[in-house]
């Protein structure tokens, strides 16, 4: 199977919150050596495969932002087992933390 990145998303949207979820397992369902599927993962995104797992998550997280409650709600579900370490890599990743992004979208 080639892989591509609608593959990629393809196979996170299915398997991203489960409990068993694991890069390694990620590349022996997609019938991938962990060496190939890191180059793979790195030649179509430019991140490495857990790099890449963040920055899926923080995508799904951003439209999620607007309706939750609570940004620990959406770290949550987004697959973060903390809502420090959702913040930080937010903020890494968008420049700005959840609360600022809520916050410059109603603006």
């Amino acid at each position: 199977m080639d892989l591509t990145t609608e593959v990629l998303n393809e196979y996170l949207d299915k398997n991203n919150l489960s409990k068993d979820f694991t890069i390694q397992k990620m590349g022996k369902d997609l019938n991938k050596s962990r060496t190939l599927f890191f180059l793979e993962v790195k030649n179509l995104t430019v991140h490495n495969p857990s790099q890449m797992v963040m920055h899926y998550r923080l995508e799904k997280a951003k439209p999620m932002l607007h309706t939750a409650k609570h940004i620990s709600e959406v770290a949550y579900k987004v697959g973060f087992d903390s809502t420090a370490y959702f913040s930080k890599c937010f903020k890494q990743t968008f420049k700005m933390s959840p609360s600022q992004y809520i916050n410059s979208e109603r603006t």
